[in-house]
């Protein structure tokens, strides 16, 4: 039936993949998720957005999910796009790493910014302070998402947004639109 030659496809294309890398094991994740994700983000045509949200939402490893979630700021951002990224986000293990080794959550707090979206800040502090996980990993993250935070900010209202990556008391004003001048801190 037709329903199922995309599935024998794509198990064929495992096994190619296997043979011509010569692994041990087909891989895991199913990478062509991530390809198809890839050349869909990089065509980023907005077309694409339905199919790119409904495979985020199927998505079964965070390495795909992470992939599909960035890969969703390369094309005009819509609501919808936007709260499929959020959640994603959300559900993604700080350990999760994707190819070629990065982190996954701040390779997402990083892409976060592409949405050029001020209204976006208040949620990126929040997991900022909210992603659970500790050490160097969750330094790290806190310091990915304050810089994306830092270059979409505006002159929304960002006063009294606690920021835990420079410190537990620092406090960001935007009394001008962002600039160097109109960012302070206060204790």
């Amino acid at each position: 039936p037709p329903a199922e030659a995309p599935a024998s496809h794509a198990a064929g294309g495992l096994t190619r993949i296997k043979e011509a890398t010569k692994a041990k094991d087909p891989p895991k994740d199913k990478p062509y998720i991530a390809t198809a994700a890839i050349v869909l983000g990089t065509i980023g045509r907005p077309e694409a957005l339905p199919a790119m949200i409904s495979a985020l939402e199927k998505a079964d490893s965070d390495t795909n999910r992470a992939v599909i979630a960035r890969e969703l700021t390369k094309i005009p951002a819509t609501p919808e796009s936007k709260q499929a990224c959020k959640t994603a986000f959300e559900k993604i293990s700080i350990e999760s790493v994707v190819p070629p080794g990065l982190n996954a959550l701040q390779m997402l707090a990083e892409a976060a910014g592409q949405f050029y979206d001020p209204t976006m800040v208040p949620w990126l502090l929040e997991r900022a302070e909210a992603t659970k996980g500790a050490g160097e990993d969750k330094k790290a993250l806190q310091t990915s998402i304050t810089i994306t935070a830092i270059k979409v900010m505006a002159k929304v209202g960002v006063s009294a947004c606690r920021v835990p990556a420079l410190s537990g008391a620092t406090r960001l004003r935007a009394s001008k639109p962002a600039t160097a001048s109109g960012i302070s801190s206060a204790g």
